[in-house]
């Protein structure tokens, strides 16, 4: 009886010590493969994270090349001698220019008894300014053809913008291209966001008063964000845009900031009129917005497009070199998983089995 108790005690303490022993070995065998495996894996795993830096550094250089630009315009809806005597030297102390509306209520040298003069129109045109109709008429070919007559009196071109304050529903697209006009301009409030552009035969963009609430953040955001156009627009009677001196200055002063040097940012104070730069770093400059004329504005966006959709292809292209080397390289890690996996239980049976 004891003897039994004896023989089953020795073949418990066998027992506890194979359990000890296969512990042991299966640590000891689990530490040796994990160092190789590791010293594998780790220059491959340092190939993936080296991979994903480039993805992310390319996807922030191609952002930044795609960027469409920011584009201004300031759409004076008066032809009145106000807009010579108190608007252009505000603009023109600032170095940007406007466009001139013209309605049937508003024409050149007709605007009541404060129209602009001959000179004082030809004068605005000679420095840059551009030339937008204003639709203000209840049959458009009536309306179109007494503005050509009147322009052409004067010999003056004829605009090929046209302003709809009241709204534009497309109806009348063929009209505008027989005359040669390829750009409308139409109130956001109309439904075409001020900072979203639409391409077509004519090109359909957003205006707004100069002086609307929100202004400031829009710039930014086609400044620094999300590019695109947007027109201001400004009367000297009307109190929904009326010009005033204090207010406007300050504008145009938040507009030198964007359109001169990109070393300034959006909150930026306004350098000094008078600060000199040398050539070279003049021609390095890139302003974050650009006031331009309807024509110049839709040429950038639409090139902007273009350009952003081949950016986008070779974007996609050298991504997916990238992914497949990642790919490549996570499978080698996944078979060296399996190998060393394997290699290590064989080697623990063995031992175990006292080869």
């Amino acid at each position: 009886m004891v003897l039994k108790r004896i023989i089953a005690l020795v073949l418990v303490l066998c027992v506890l010590v194979a359990g000890a022993l296969y512990v042991y070995q299966k640590d000891k065998a689990d530490q040796s493969y994990m160092l190789q495996m590791y010293s594998q894996v780790e220059p491959l795993q340092q190939q993936i994270d080296e991979l994903e830096r480039q993805k992310k550094a390319l996807q922030q250089e191609y952002e930044k090349k795609k960027r469409d630009p920011g584009t201004i315009q300031l759409l004076v809806r008066e032809l009145s001698s106000d807009v010579f005597d108190k608007v252009y030297p505000i603009m023109r102390t600032h170095g940007v220019t406007g466009v001139l509306g013209v309605s049937l209520a508003s024409r050149p040298l007709r605007f009541g008894n404060r129209g602009m003069t001959a000179e004082q129109y030809n004068r605005l045109l000679l420095d840059g300014w551009g030339t937008c109709l204003i639709y203000d008429g209840k049959s458009f070919d009536g309306y179109y053809s007494e503005i050509e007559r009147y322009m052409s009196s004067l010999e003056l071109a004829m605009p090929t913008a046209i302003y709809f304050p009241n709204g534009y529903d497309g109806t009348l697209e063929q009209a505008l291209l027989e005359r040669g006009i390829t750009t409308v301009i139409v109130n956001a409030a109309d439904g075409h966001t001020n900072t979203v552009t639409e391409f077509g035969p004519i090109w359909v963009t957003g205006a707004m008063p100069w002086n609307y609430t929100g202004v400031t953040g829009d710039l930014d955001l086609l400044a620094v964000t999300e590019g695109g156009n947007l027109t201001f627009t400004l009367s000297t009677s009307d109190i929904l845009d009326q010009f005033d001196s204090k207010s406007f200055t300050e504008m145009m002063d938040k507009w030198y900031v964007l359109t001169t040097d990109t070393e300034n940012t959006p909150y930026s104070t306004p350098a000094p009129k008078n600060t000199s730069k040398s050539g070279d770093e003049k021609a390095n400059i890139e302003p974050l917005l650009v006031v331009a004329s309807y024509e110049a504005a839709r040429a950038a966006h639409e090139t902007a497009y273009q350009t952003g959709l081949q950016l986008d292809w070779e974007l996609q292209t050298k991504l997916d070199e990238l992914n497949r080397q990642t790919a490549a390289l996570t499978a080698q890690i996944q078979d060296i998983y399996a190998v060393t996996n394997a290699n290590r239980d064989n080697s623990l049976l063995k031992s175990i089995l006292g080869r």
